[in-house]
């Protein structure tokens, strides 16, 4: 359906600042149907401010309410002259990236509360932000994504309603699954993002690990480019020995969940080195353009942790695949990018 976003270029090339009031109209999918909303926002990065909802809430796709607000025309007009144009180049642009609870490496973001000061002084998301804007990927998925928590403090500092309205203003829909909870405390997320013009349907998430492990999960969805079809999905696996038994769950699931065989092409932060992974992935059909030469992109392991594969009939070609070093400050993983060529 037709993309009709007024809002995230504008955001991004008109107004630096953290605060900005944009006319949007878009289409959401809800139900398994559209709908229209048309709305004035006042956005900001999502730094510092408590709101009401709680960020345990359960995983699903949903768009922010706003108050309805009348716009200038000529208003209206400047948006339209920057509205983003419909997907056309055939190409798949996936951007993967560990983002550890949007601060540096520096940061243990395991102790301490999101309003100590060295917290405080050291936080990315703003950064990590405008580093995604600038790649304008049509899918990413993020790890270990946290949130300002309302029942005690935590290191998570990004508003919840906040991160959300981001993601719509910059023309994507979003989908996630829990990936550790403590106290009945959601406190870390996996997001798959997807821009609306290629049209994310069938979205679903599954945990791969065994009951009793620290909680790891896999989101994915079907996506369209053109005439072709693919399942994209993005998982974040164990660092240790519980890791041994999620490569299959997470084949497993992706296999489920593809009963069209579209292309698909799974990414994450895999934990472990490529040639480990590679015993599972390959045998699974899998193929993937990284190398076990190619630079690391996990800072703590110093090893090409995070990885992207695809497997299918071969509408979804990959081209190209590379760390992004500007995003070294920006978390203890660098964000990695790959593009893929839709075919027919």
């Amino acid at each position: 359906f037709p993309r009709l976003f007024l809002t995230a270029h504008i955001m991004a090339r008109l107004a630096p600042a953290c605060v900005l009031i944009l006319v949007s109209f878009t289409f959401v999918a809800k139900d398994g149907g559209c709908f229209l909303i048309k709305r004035l926002v006042g956005y900001d990065y999502g730094e510092g401010h408590v709101v009401n909802e709680s960020s345990d809430e359960s995983s699903s796709s949903v768009v922010p309410s706003s108050s309805t607000q009348t716009a200038t025309a000529d208003g209206i007009a400047a948006s339209l002259q920057l509205m983003p144009q419909a997907n056309t180049s055939r190409k798949l642009r996936i951007l993967q990236w560990n983002v550890h609870n949007f601060y540096p490496i520096t940061v243990d973001e395991k102790r301490g509360s999101y309003d100590d000061e060295s917290y405080v002084t050291r936080r990315t998301a703003k950064a990590i932000y405008q580093l995604i804007e600038s790649y304008d990927p049509d899918v990413f998925g993020l790890q270990e994504v946290a949130f300002m928590q309302t029942r005690r403090k935590t290191s998570g500092y990004v508003v919840e309603e906040s991160f959300h309205h981001w993601l719509q203003e910059n023309g994507y829909l979003w989908f996630r699954c829990p990936a550790l909870v403590l106290d009945d405390m959601n406190i870390l997320w996996n997001y798959l993002a997807v821009r609306v013009e290629f049209n994310p349907t069938a979205q679903w998430h599954l945990p791969i690990s065994e009951p009793l492990q620290e909680q790891r999960c896999v989101v994915g969805a079907i996506v369209t480019a053109g005439s072709q079809s693919a399942l994209v999905a993005t998982a974040h696996l164990a660092w240790n020995y519980e890791a041994s038994s999620q490569p299959s769950k997470l084949l497993t699931a992706l296999a489920g969940h593809n009963t069209a065989q579209y292309d698909v092409i799974v990414f994450g932060d895999f934990n472990h080195e490529i040639a480990w992974t590679s015993r599972y992935m390959i045998q699974g059909g899998y193929a993937t353009k990284q190398n076990e030469s190619d630079s690391p992109t996990g800072l703590k392991q110093g090893k090409l942790v995070d990885q992207i594969w695809n497997a299918g009939p071969g509408n979804f070609v990959p081209r190209e695949t590379s760390r992004i070093e500007e995003s070294r400050a920006l978390s203890d993983h660098y964000a990695v990018l790959a593009s893929f060529d839709v075919i027919g």
